[in-house]
């Protein structure tokens, strides 16, 4: 179970129950314990994660403290544009650095005394055209997906 202790109405500790704390040893046995440990500002504590969309960032926690328990919910925002920028940078910087190298291992068949398939060639063509053509709000997810490299 997780725990907030609650010292002048602010939250200063979060986690699992320390084995000790101030004067006390052995703090985490008495997990379970909520009578006890509501007279030392210790609370059961809940937390709600959320998973930002892509143009979200998650954003301070909604902190509510109750008698019995105290309850944290986080909170998303919209990205500002310096945000998007630099994270559309990053994503694009890491698409360009795995495109080169999918690139570079089929550099051979483009070499003058090979023939070029056409599959090779689309290949090839489809690599050179990212990141233009990709959508970058699937990148870094299981939705995104490489061209196929032909037999």
């Amino acid at each position: 179970m997780s725990y907030a202790h609650v010292e002048d109405g602010v939250v200063t500790y979060r986690g699992s129950l320390p084995k000790c704390w101030r004067n006390i040893s052995g703090l985490n046995l008495s997990d379970g314990d909520n009578d006890f440990l509501k007279t030392i500002g210790w609370l059961p504590l809940t937390e709600t994660k959320v998973a930002p969309t892509y143009n979200h960032v998650i954003d301070s926690d909604q902190v509510v403290i109750n008698a019995d328990d105290v309850q944290i919910t986080q909170q998303v925002r919209s990205m500002t544009a310096d945000e998007r920028a630099v994270r559309d940078k990053s994503h694009m910087d890491s698409l360009r650095l795995h495109r080169n190298g999918k690139l570079a291992e089929t550099d051979f068949y483009a070499l003058s005394d090979n023939t070029v398939s056409s599959d090779m060639a689309s290949y090839r063509q489809s690599l050179r055209d990212l990141p233009a053509t990709a959508d970058m709000t699937k990148w870094e997810t299981d939705d995104w997906a490489w061209p196929v490299k032909p037999e």
